[in-house]
């Protein structure tokens, strides 16, 4: 049959190999940069319409917060773009920003659009008040109007990955399915409180 190789897509598959982010590292990796920045009352911004990898690092944040004993706080969007998670946080009841002074969202374009909406719509100065990490280090994320502190993916180590697993499984289609995590990154910009 054709080899397939599936980015970021759930579980054991008989559709072929994975290659997939690290949910758990994520989780472990937000919370981490949020605490580190003197954060110690944290939400995460997550979309009502699930799928594995933004749920999965939402649900490895909440997870790796809760085993460290911080209250966090959940706050929804519609969906993962920028104009659902600004309104989003719009809509939240404005009692969450006085309990949180860390924010996780599930994407940068999640992350760009509560930016905007705290900074812009609520007046909460960011990182000041609250920090805010978005995660895949999007090319808008180093803008300077955005200048956000995000978790990034190495998608260059991900296409020669992919690339690897489709020549060895041509070369022999009898391997079993694999599935091979991919190592994540913090990148510490102006929305986290940091050195440097």
């Amino acid at each position: 049959g054709l080899p397939v190789v599936l980015v970021n897509r759930a579980g054991a598959s008989n559709w072929g190999d994975r290659v997939v982010a690290d949910n758990a590292q994520a989780g472990q990796l937000a919370t981490r940069v949020l605490i580190q920045g003197g954060s110690t009352r944290l939400g995460c911004l997550v979309p009502r319409r699930e799928t594995y990898s933004v749920s999965g690092r939402a649900k490895a944040f909440l997870s790796s917060a809760a085993k460290r004993g911080l209250p966090t706080e959940i706050l929804y969007a519609e969906d993962q773009g920028y104009e659902d998670a600004r309104v989003g946080v719009n809509e939240t009841n404005r009692g969450v920003f006085d309990r949180i002074d860390g924010l996780f969202c599930s994407t940068d374009l999640m992350a760009l659009g509560a930016l905007d909406a705290l900074r812009i719509d609520l007046g909460i100065s960011v990182p000041d008040q609250i920090q805010v990490l978005g995660f895949d280090d999007i090319e808008q994320a180093k803008w300077g109007s955005f200048n956000l502190s995000t978790i990034r993916q190495d998608i260059d180590a991900q296409t020669d990955t992919v690339v690897r697993l489709l020549i060895e499984r041509i070369a022999d289609s009898s391997l079993a399915n694999r599935v091979e995590r991919q190592p994540l990154a913090a990148v510490l910009r102006g929305t986290t409180r940091h050195d440097g």
